[in-house]
């Protein structure tokens, strides 16, 4: 039996990258013979979260330590790195007023909601979300099954499509989809190119929902993105990762027509393997 892969390495450009999913399912897996990904943007590091995610080991370790940390442990070691922490929802004891505020539609989080860790609670269930130093969603992640639809909300949708340039050619695309419960405001939206987020990325969202027959908190879903500066508000790179029985699968794309040259061997890739895992 071939051993699972490490994660992708903890480089200059993987610094801004986020946080990685896990799940407990008995398996073995490769991403051997994937298809090659596109290389990796060098961004701006977000060096906060560059330090907690050198110091537990990478994406992997602080998806393992994420796992298994109550709330307050989470908080307690994200404010070592000066990384605020904030559970918003309903079921969390929330007024909605505060829960509009982080799913309303800023460009850019005020400067009370940088680098700070949501956890956000509703019906879709639990996800958590990272908002950078400069105010904008870079990491988002959730444990699936059951998958309850979360409803969209277009308008923000629009709006964030229209950040993008030319407006015509993006949407405001779901970090978490909607098919698996991802909020609909703007710390779970960002441009994305508009054939890409209705195809190949389609295709990883659509097969993953189907994991969800798996079982309760069998199936982690990760999704971070990559900007090309300090002010953009564009990703220039989409990166999705998945975990099922240990084994991990990624999926790397350019914010381009199609997810980029190699855009549909990795979502191919991908949705093989998911199928292959149970999820169809």
């Amino acid at each position: 039996m071939t051993p699972s892969p490490s994660p992708r390495p903890l480089s200059a450009g993987w610094l801004t990258a986020g946080l990685v999913a896990l799940a407990v399912l008995a398996g073995c897996d490769s991403n051997a013979g994937a298809p090659a990904v596109p290389e990796r943007a060098t961004a701006p590091s977000d060096s906060a979260y560059a330090r907690l995610l050198a110091d537990l080991g990478g994406v992997d370790g602080l998806a393992d330590f994420r796992a298994r940390a109550s709330d307050p442990e989470l908080a307690a070691t994200l404010a070592r790195y000066g990384i605020a922490f904030e559970v918003v929802g309903a079921t969390a004891g929330d007024e909605q007023g505060r829960l509009r505020d982080i799913t309303a539609c800023p460009q850019t989080f005020p400067t009370s909601d940088r680098t700070k860790w949501f956890r956000l609670v509703g019906a879709g269930g639990v996800e958590d979300h990272y908002i950078d130093s400069r105010g904008r969603p870079l990491t988002a992640f959730k444990s699936l099954g059951p998958v309850t639809t979360a409803p969209r909300q277009t308008t923000c949708q629009t709006n964030v499509g229209n950040w993008a340039s030319p407006a015509s050619s993006y949407d405001g695309g779901h970090l978490i989809g909607s098919q698996l419960g991802g909020w609909g405001g703007r710390a779970n939206l960002v441009p994305q190119q508009y054939n890409f987020n209705r195809g190949n990325w389609k295709r990883i969202e659509d097969a993953v929902a189907k994991c969800s027959r798996l079982g309760t908190a069998k199936v982690e879903y990760h999704v971070d993105v990559d900007y090309p500066s300090s002010t953009t508000l564009t990703p220039s790179q989409f990166h999705a990762d998945v975990k099922i029985g240990g084994a991990w699968k990624s999926a790397d794309f350019t914010n381009t027509s199609g997810g980029g040259t190699s855009g549909t061997s990795q979502a191919t890739s991908m949705v093989s393997w998911l199928q292959g895992k149970g999820c169809y």
